[in-house]
């Protein structure tokens, strides 16, 4: 919304709109843009907490733009998305107008029932993602898994040396079963 207090009489100049910042929402793998998908855009304040500025939706063409008159190196913006297995990836603090393309999906696992004389992929089940912080896991997120058993999401600060690792029931017994730790986006088997 757009205010312009007035404080005497006269003519005055009331300009509507900025130049945009220019979003193109791109599958990470595939390179391809991802069409009619909602974008919540937050502000950012000085610690970090976001506030709600707009939902937008990109257009057929995977491309939206954005009116965001404040958007500076003094008041960052980001921007979130809900596109793969219920996982909301969220972009690092953007401080400049202009392009920006919006990865998402960057890291796929497929869940995988090894229990069986011929593996088979466990559909629609959830998995615990844990960050590794000095041999420690800490709960990050969960995710759950499609008709397929493919998990798709980002983890955040993979390229600044962050490690994760994932767990999931064991469909034989429940207990509960832990991946190799990762440290790097790309596609991996959880058996």
């Amino acid at each position: 919304m757009y205010e312009y207090p007035l404080t005497q009489q006269g003519l005055h100049d009331f300009v509507i709109g900025t130049m945009p910042l220019s979003v193109k929402l791109v599958d990470a793998k595939t390179g391809s843009t991802i069409n009619n998908q909602k974008i919540t855009v937050y502000s950012l304040d000085a610690e970090g907490k976001r506030t709600w500025f707009s939902h937008v939706t990109t257009n057929d063409a995977g491309l939206i733009d954005i009116d965001i008159p404040e958007l500076s190196e003094n008041s960052p913006y980001v921007l979130a998305s809900n596109v793969y297995s219920s996982f909301i990836t969220y972009t690092k603090p953007i401080t400049a107008k202009g392009a920006f393309t919006f990865e998402i999906g960057s890291v796929s696992v497929s869940l995988i029932n090894g229990s069986t004389a011929t593996p088979e992929p466990l559909a629609n089940s959830e998995m615990s993602i844990s960050k590794v912080v000095d041999g420690k896991r800490h709960w990050h997120a969960r995710v759950k898994s499609d008709q397929n058993g493919l998990a798709r999401f980002d983890l955040v600060d993979l390229d600044k040396g962050q490690s994760y690792q994932f767990s999931a029931k064991s469909p034989v017994d429940g207990s509960y079963k832990y991946s190799d730790i990762i440290s790097a986006k790309g596609d991996y088997n959880f058996v």
